[in-house]
Formats: C-alpha cells, structure tokens, sequence
C-alpha cells in the first residue's frame, strides 16, 4: 500500500493510459505502468554516458566559466519548463513530440548529407529508421491495446521509448561529431565513431565517439 501522504502525487495520471495501465500497479506499489516508466531512463543516461566520453573535448572548447554556466542554466531552465507544461497538460505532450519530429527529420537528413563525414551518412537512415518503428509501435500500442492485451504483451510503449531512446541517441552522437570537426581548430582532439557491443554498425548498436589528441 503506497503511504497516505504520498497518494495524491502517485495517483497522478497523465491522461493516456497506454496498453500497459491494464496491469497499473501490479509491479510496483508507487509506479502505475512499469516498464514504460524505467524503458524512459535510456533517453537520459545515454547522452550522459557520451557526455562524460567528450569531457576533455568539452572543458577545451568552452573555455570560459561563464559559458558553462550560462548553457546550464539555460538547460535547467528548459527542462523545468517543458516538466511543468507535461504536467499541467499531458495529452499535449504526444502531439508536440510527433510534430516536433517533423521538422527535425529534415535537419538531420540535411546535416548529415551536407556535413561531408563519411561516418555519419548513415546516420540520419539510421536515427529515422528507429524513430519510425518505434512510432509504429507507439500507434500499435494504442489501437491494438486488445490484442497485445489477449496474447499477454501490452509493452509496445515501453518498446517505443527504448527505440525513440536510442534514436535520439544516435541524433545526439551524429551532431557532436559534426561538431567536433568543425571546431578542429579550436581543439586538440580526433574523434571517430565507434560501436558496442562489437564493430558491428548494424542498426540496434549503440554508436559512440572515440577521443584522441592530436600531438604537434
């Protein structure tokens, strides 16, 4: 049983119950749709895992304190609002996430033709061939819910956010290293796409950029 003082702020719904609400609570006392709620931590440990790899790359180009600063805070700042418009209006939150992805396809099959890096052209196919299996299953969640719910899978959803996850990964990956090269020089580094588990490039890896400098 979740504790009386915390019942209010975990019997929050946000509006849609996707496939998986049919189970709500059977997990977990304080999570009502489990797997859709931990398959959301890839989108964020993921960019911080490359984060932490282009640290020294970071500290060398944004030299002066004040920048970083000004970037977190704008950051923090972002993030804080966008949580609250989530919460006061969630049904809003699907629709400008689907039109949001329009516009930002055509950036990044832009960039990534126009970049002239041999080892991001795959990049944009690969980002938007994840993000259109993943609204696949996001449409399939929603109205095959029976279905899912009469073979025992409704986590088409949490299927979603793991795809759109490492879609945006790769979006993430693909921008840091035009970057990259682009402010060569303004650093001392190389860097070079690699991929885990193996040196496989196949589209479920996960791609990463591999640091190394330059020596006169």
């Amino acid at each position: 049983m979740r504790a009386p003082f915390l019942s209010e702020w975990f019997e929050y719904e946000t509006g849609h119950a996707w496939c998986e609400s049919a189970y709500k609570y059977q997990t977990h006392p304080y999570v009502a749709e489990f797997a859709n709620t931990v398959t959301n931590l890839p989108i964020i440990v993921l960019p911080l895992v490359n984060l932490m790899l282009l640290k020294k790359y970071l500290k060398e180009v944004l030299r002066k304190k004040m920048n970083r600063l000004l970037i977190r805070g704008i950051i923090l700042v972002a993030t804080g609002v966008l949580s609250a418009l989530c919460f006061w209006e969630p049904n809003l939150n699907a629709v400008a996430l689907m039109l949001f992805s329009v516009p930002a396809s055509f950036v990044i099959i832009y960039e990534g033709r126009h970049c002239a890096l041999p080892e991001v052209e795959t990049f944009p196919k690969r980002s938007l061939t994840l993000w259109g299996i993943g609204f696949g299953c996001w449409f399939a969640d929603r109205l095959f819910c029976d279905f899912w719910l009469w073979i025992g899978t409704p986590y088409l959803h949490a299927l979603f956010h793991l795809l759109a996850g490492l879609a945006g990964y790769t979006v993430f990956v693909m921008f840091s290293i035009i970057d990259i090269e682009a402010r060569a020089k303004e650093h001392r580094f190389t860097a070079a796409v690699k991929y885990f588990p193996s040196k496989s490039s196949s589209i479920f890896a996960f791609p990463y950029i591999s640091l190394k400098e330059r020596y006169a």
